[in-house]
């Protein structure tokens, strides 16, 4: 009956998006735990003589006992291609750089526009895949890339166009934090074409980890008690943003993911503003929303536009 296989049809279009609620509520949560993480970090900084290194250490260092560990323990055969050593190094390497920016950031700047500079890394991702893993770059994109790069320059400019030279280092060091993520992103995306990612997670926290802690052992002893509930609070709530992302994507498919995931540019926005009570200039607000607007459009089509690639 006509009836019937109309009611079918909507009930499996229902059920569909009824399973996908899980994944919105995951990723929404993996944009709240990252932004609070960097409160933790700005806090913390602020209260205390511990730089921003050391809440990276403990980020890694939790990362490996999580995620490393049973990896290590579970004493499975490695399967991988020789052409995912080179991905996984530069994951590695990339994701460190990345985190060490970004913390830097959030520790001596306004949280909220810090993580908006950082949300550009999907521009850098679409301009360096084509080099490192074979992705196209239409003019589309390139065109998504400018609005993105012109939303940045509009955080560095006050509302009567001009430079700000007051305060500019952080949000330097956000923008760097957005290029170098965008190599940890590709380059995981090649990684995962022959690893499995509880090797690229073990060595990505492993190296993390044993690189910084020369740099971080003589200022443990300087920690303060006063420090210890935001380096711990940092560390768990990046480690369960990471785990939230991570399963949200059993639900939805990676474009949607990212789409999701730009809701961290209105959540670190408003609580910067409500909690923290950090100023936004007129071009700031306008430049996130072109950031915020280059993002989700450049998430559309990404699977269809992909050459054999995995999402992040």
């Amino acid at each position: 009956m006509p009836g019937s296989q109309e009611y079918q049809s909507a009930s499996i279009a229902f059920d569909s998006h009824t399973h996908r609620w899980p994944g919105y509520a995951l990723n929404l949560c993996s944009a709240v735990a990252f932004y609070f993480a960097t409160v933790m970090v700005h806090l913390g900084v602020q209260s205390g003589p511990t730089g921003p290194r050391v809440y990276v250490f403990a980020r890694f260092l939790t990362g490996f006992i999580i995620f490393g560990l049973p990896y290590l323990l579970r004493r499975q055969p490695v399967e991988r291609g020789a052409d995912s050593i080179p991905f996984i190094a530069l994951r590695s390497i990339y994701n460190l750089a990345a985190v060490l920016c970004f913390y830097q950031a959030v520790a001596t700047g306004a949280t909220g526009k810090g993580n908006v500079l950082n949300m550009t890394y999907p521009a850098f991702v679409a301009l360096i895949a084509p080099w490192l893993i074979g992705e196209r770059l239409n003019s589309r994109k390139i065109i998504l890339v400018l609005i993105s790069v012109v939303g940045v320059l509009m955080n560095f400019i006050d509302d009567d166009f001009g430079l700000q030279p007051d305060n500019v280092r952080p949000y330097i060091w956000a923008v760097a934090s957005a290029v170098t993520a965008g190599v940890a992103i590709v380059s995981l995306r090649g990684a995962a074409l022959n690893a499995p990612s509880g090797e690229i997670l073990f060595w990505m926290f492993l190296s993390g980890t044993v690189v910084l802690l020369p740099t971080i052992f003589t200022k443990i002893s300087q920690i303060t008690l006063i420090e210890y509930p935001y380096i711990l609070g940092s560390a768990a709530l990046g480690i369960a943003g990471q785990w939230c992302l991570t399963a949200s994507y059993r639900y939805i498919d990676a474009a949607t993911g990212s789409i999701v995931s730009v809701t961290r540019i209105p959540i670190a926005l408003l609580f910067g503003v409500v909690l923290l009570s950090e100023e936004m200039h007129l071009l700031a607000w306008l430049g996130a929303l072109l950031i915020l607007l280059s993002n989700v459009l450049l998430a559309f089509r990404t699977n269809h536009e992909k050459v054999g690639v995995v999402g992040k």
